[in-house]
């Protein structure tokens, strides 16, 4: 599935602490967990949680687009409470 960033994602994940580095690691992992969300506007999202190579969980949120390609929205650390479904999960 290829991935674009939207130019504003940059500026989100930098400000959460985040490395793009990073956001790729979790997009590219075997043991992504995904969730599809919808805004407060009806605009539908997926959430993939996963864990970087040095095992930070992270939220990332991408917007399906065009067959499979997806834009990369934003990412953020998963709470304690996420990490735990996420655990759960995997």
């Amino acid at each position: 599935m290829p991935y674009r960033w939207l130019p504003i994602a940059f500026g989100i994940c930098a400000a959460a602490g985040i490395e793009p580095y990073e956001v790729l690691q979790v997009l590219t992992s075997g043991r992504r967990y995904v969730v599809p969300a919808v805004s407060d506007v009806g605009i539908e999202f997926r959430t993939i949680w996963g864990l970087t190579r040095g095992g930070r969980g992270l939220i990332v949120v991408t917007k399906p687009r065009d067959g499979f390609d997806s834009e990369i929205v934003g990412a953020r650390p998963m709470t304690e409470a996420e990490r735990e479904v996420y655990d759960r999960w995997t």
